[in-house]
């Protein structure tokens, strides 16, 4: 059983998952929920994390659903802590998280957690070849097999979910705002859908509150030739439908530069790129962008974004340790300048006011969702409970 730095002993429970599934029995308003799910990283939220208390602690029933490792410890009895493994109970401090971060990196949890993703296909696969009208429309919507241009069959789709509860009403649940448009989304991108519709409609209300809203664009460097012209699209339409927004990027060629462009052909637009070095990537920068680098931030709030990055990725200890030793002539430290950069996008600096990224949309690789820099970001976002987004969200 796992025991975590500061001595309490925790294990994970896939009782919300259960809960999912067997929600699917009695109605079908999670049915989109469960088929967003599409890569094993997105069970995080449904496996929640367990104390284990000395008897007595706590007089709540013990679960009947499954758990990794042996919970049958001697004077010890199952808690609910009420986090998950995507939300971590804020009372743990930072070689907590960092071990969090190991165990979910662990083999036996790699292998429990593939087994619930196994039990989700196979409860995806029964919709998919569902006789049931309602679950054939939105397994035909899922699985892209209507086409985007066929606008009366989206909005047949959009209509029965509203109908039947399972997405809100733009029209009902919108909230007025100097910032966005709340009702009619009329930007001029080409593939504006249902999808893209029900995206911007999830934005809207976590960007409301904001009165300058940080949109993070991250992703893959390794982004199909065929996805650009969509990102870009994307990343035109979301400035122009949230027009005081600041849009941070990286400046990386792939994913980050089609992001960039897109945001770059609305006037007035504000782009910001956030370097590891002063001299990275020019040729590929947007002249209206405004550029920022590691050596801008005082020595206290980069050392700071070092012990973040740490982390949220403690496999690379040696790295952050040379950059918190100033060895710059050492060739791992310019690795270790790009993921402390990472940092520098999600929590933003005091110093430079910059304001922490309010939402993150991302373009994952998905041969290796769970590795490179990309993923660091994606677990910074995590640490600082910043809502992220990948292509599953919001491409067609």
């Amino acid at each position: 059983m796992p025991i975590l730095p500061s001595g309490r002993h925790w294990c994970i429970d896939d009782a919300p998952l259960k809960k999912l599934l067997q929600d699917l029995h009695l109605n079908g308003l999670r049915l989109p929920e469960l088929l967003a799910i599409s890569w094993p990283f997105e069970l995080r939220r449904y496996l929640r994390i367990m104390w284990l208390l000395p008897i007595g602690a706590d007089s709540r029933p013990k679960t009947s659903s499954d758990q990794l490792y042996d919970t049958e410890v001697d004077g010890l009895s199952m808690v609910d802590s009420g986090h998950t493994l995507a939300c971590l109970p804020d009372d743990l401090d930072e070689l907590d998280r960092a071990a969090v971060q190991v165990f979910w990196r662990s083999d036996p949890c790699y292998q429990f957690v593939n087994e619930r993703m196994e039990l989700v296909e196979e409860a995806q696969n029964k919709i998919l070849h569902s006789d049931a009208p309602e679950e054939r429309l939105l397994a035909k919507w899922f699985a892209r097999e209507t086409a985007s241009s066929n606008r009366s069959v989206e909005a047949k789709i959009l209509g029965l979910m509203i109908e039947n509860g399972m997405i809100p009403n733009p029209q009902i649940h919108s909230l007025p705002s100097a910032n966005m448009q709340p009702t009619e989304w009329q930007c001029s991108c080409p593939f504006h859908s249902f999808t893209h519709s029900r995206f911007l409609t999830q934005l809207q209300p976590l960007l409301s509150s904001k009165v300058d809203p940080v949109i993070l664009l991250e992703g893959t460097r390794q982004l199909p030739s065929e996805q650009r012209q969509a990102l870009a699209d994307m990343g035109r339409c979301l400035a122009e439908t949230f027009p005081l927004a600041v849009f941070r990027s990286g400046n990386a060629a792939g994913t980050d530069e089609a992001f960039a462009a897109g945001v770059a052909t609305v006037p007035g637009s504000k782009l910001q790129l956030v370097l590891p070095t002063p001299g990275m990537g020019r040729s590929r920068r947007p002249a209206s962008a405004t550029c920022l680098a590691l050596d801008d931030l005082p020595q206290v709030e980069r050392h700071h974004l070092a012990r973040e990055s740490l982390s949220a990725s403690p496999e690379n200890h040696r790295l952050f340790d040379l950059y918190l030793r100033g060895q710059s002539g050492n060739p791992a430290y310019a690795k270790a300048q790009y993921l402390v950069r990472d940092a520098l996008k999600v929590f933003g600096s005091p110093a430079l006011q910059l304001a922490p990224a309010t939402v993150a949309l991302f373009f994952i690789n998905n041969l290796g969702p769970t590795s490179g820099g990309t993923a660091h970001t994606i677990r910074l976002c995590e640490r600082q409970k910043v809502p992220v987004f990948t292509q599953q969200d919001w491409l067609e």
